[in-house]
């Protein structure tokens, strides 16, 4: 009887979470009459053979065991166990991970189902690992690279159809040391009639291991880098130039590549460091489309635009920068706001654009507190020129509508400005903003129900408006009460998760604002 999948294992040194991936595949519901499990141990050192050797003398006839040298990767004992195939569908099990107990049940029948050729099924990273889930989020009988995110989710760990496999010929590169699951399964994404993908259940469970040996930790630079051009020329081969071949290689530039351009490179040796340079420069310059750059964030469209222009120096200092938390000066100039990484004068001023929702940049450097209320301060800016402020409340679940003219209006029951009024003294590297948030103000609203109001200070400059939250006050959250009308309010100066400036204001009945009164009148006098 022809099983029902073939679940291959490629084993190398992942003792003891090998036990865990191999107890979760003699427990799944399907039922080990529909399974046949194929284990490759590439030369283990830690008992790995050993273990595969026991549950193979415990489920005889379930487990073919092979063993071999260590070939340097997954890829050939993975191609071993699929030349020996013999179920309708094939499921790549990484050893040091495991399934849901229903996982290869669910997966079948939602292929028999579907009539998919791939189905993918929810996982969830454990101990740490870092994947992207965003493909998970919904249950869907078919899905396809350029409408969902299955670009960011090119491991093996899913239900191939055996038949599209071998009619295509699909199998893994095996000079790739790493990666070399996503040539594979992004063939047959692109061959496949129909993919699906299953959200209602924890199919996969990928495990990062305590020493992280099956992240690439271990791997050189170098090694990496040409892994990843072997994907990226896969990829191009199979999809035509346009917004599905700009999909796939997004995810490249934005994963792969922007990691060889993390912390890690400045260990390198300078000559290394030059290499990889090169060869992350070469891969932009053969597929950095204009349409991939939008989508990038400004850091790493920033590095790979300097690998791209050969500007070696620029892009250590860039990163050493980033390592240090070290900040870029906000350069203002009559056609928009840019912040000054390296590079900037040097390649294209759009690159270095701020935009209204990446304005993290632009900050208030100062906040205090007097008597009367709350006065802002200092905001960094270089060159700037004809800075329009304005000030305004936001009040929680509220927004402001922006007026054409560039100074802010309220919509009909927002809540009005409370701020006095605005003014701006232009220096050469800050612009000195002298902002009064009255306290009483705060109390000239209808005080039934407590109200939260986080401050913004909203820029203008060259027709883009920043939003900017007020940082917290430095110290402990404090209160105030203020008397308006024969009622009495109570101020709190406190902050949001983000480290923002939050007011809360509430009403306070009269004997507790006495008495609090009282208290600090007596405290005073014994100072």
């Amino acid at each position: 009887m022809q099983a029902d999948v073939s679940v291959i294992i490629a084993v190398y040194n992942t003792m003891p979470y090998l036990t865990e991936c191999l107890d979760s595949v003699v427990s799944q519901t399907i039922g080990l009459d529909r399974i046949q499990v194929l284990a490759v141990d590439g030369g283990s050192t830690d008992g790995g053979d050993k273990e595969l050797q026991r549950f193979a003398e415990l489920y005889p006839g379930l487990f073919t065991v092979l063993t071999q040298e260590n070939s340097g990767g997954p890829a050939q004992p993975s191609n071993r166990a699929l030349s020996m195939a013999t179920g309708r569908y094939v499921f790549f099990l990484g050893a040091g991970d495991h399934l849901g107990p229903e996982a290869l049940e669910r997966l079948v029948s939602a292929a028999d189902t579907y009539d998919s050729d791939v189905v993918l099924g929810r996982t969830i990273g454990v101990n740490g690992r870092n994947l992207s889930r965003a493909v998970y989020e919904h249950t869907r009988p078919e899905i396809t690279l350029d409408d969902s995110p299955l670009p960011w989710a090119l491991s093996n760990n899913k239900l191939f159809r055996r038949e599209l496999v071998e009619r295509h010929g699909l199998r893994f590169p095996e000079h790739m040391p790493v990666w070399s699951d996503q040539p594979f399964t992004l063939e047959a994404c692109v061959r496949a009639r129909r993919i699906s993908v299953l959200a209602d259940y924890d199919y996969y469970y990928a495990v990062r291991r305590d020493d992280a040996s099956n992240v690439g930790s271990s791997t050189s630079q170098l090694t990496r880098l040409r892994c990843a051009a072997e994907v990226m020329k896969s990829a191009a081969s199979l999809i035509e130039r346009g917004t599905r071949r700009d999909a796939v290689l997004r995810r490249h530039f934005t994963w792969e590549l922007s990691k060889l351009l993390d912390q890690d490179f400045l260990t390198l040796e300078r000559e290394r460091q030059d290499d990889v340079c090169a060869g992350v420069g070469a891969l932009a310059e053969a597929y950095l489309t204009p349409g991939i750059l939008a989508k990038l964030d400004r850091t790493r469209r920033v590095k790979l635009l300097l690998a791209q222009a050969g500007l070696a120096d620029e892009l250590r200092e860039l990163i050493r920068r980033e390592r240090d938390g070290a900040g870029s000066a906000v350069v203002v100039t009559g056609d928009g706001v840019y912040e000054a990484l390296p590079g900037f004068g040097t390649l294209p001023n759009h690159h270095f654009a701020l935009t209204g929702s990446a304005a993290g940049l632009l900050r208030v450097d100062d906040v205090v507190r007097d008597e009367d209320g709350i006065l802002a301060g200092r905001l960094p800016l270089v060159g700037a020129s004809s800075v329009r402020v304005a000030f305004l409340p936001v009040r929680k679940g509220r927004s402001q509508d922006e007026d054409i003219t560039g100074c802010y209006k309220l919509a009909e029951g927002h809540v009005p400005p409370f701020a006095e009024p605005v003014s701006a003294e232009q220096h050469d590297d800050h612009l000195a903003i002298k902002v009064h948030v009255p306290y009483a103000s705060l109390t000239k609203r209808r005080a039934d129900r407590a109200k939260i109001f986080v401050p913004r200070l909203y820029v203008r400059v060259a027709n883009v408006t920043y939003q900017l939250p007020l940082p917290q006050l430095p110290g402990p959250s404090t209160s105030v009460v203020r008397w308006r009308g024969g009622k009495a309010f109570r101020i709190t100066l406190g902050d949001d998760a983000q480290g923002n400036l939050k007011i809360f204001v509430s009403r306070m009945s009269r004997l507790k604002a006495i008495r609090r009164a009282l208290r600090r009148t007596r405290r005073r006098r014994h100072a």
